[in-house]
């Protein structure tokens, strides 16, 4: 709360905080029932593999960039 009041927060972070947020709301929204559908196991399953391909996306963006970082 001090660095809201002493600095201060850019207008574009609060609106990408507004936009993610609402991203979120809306995840949760759709989560529901597809977690009701697919079951306590499928929803683990399928939750277990989006975070797979993420951590594996983001390994291979990091590499790539340290690959192609000048010296």
């Amino acid at each position: 709360m001090s660095h809201v009041v002493t600095i201060g927060i850019p207008a574009v972070t609060w609106v990408t905080a507004g936009v993610l947020g609402l991203v979120a709301l809306l995840g949760a929204v759709a989560g529901r029932p597809i977690g009701d559908r697919l079951g306590a196991d499928g929803f683990t399953r399928l939750t277990i593999a989006l975070l797979t391909v993420a951590g594996l996306y983001t390994t291979a963006a990091a590499a790539v960039g340290l690959a192609t970082r000048q010296p």
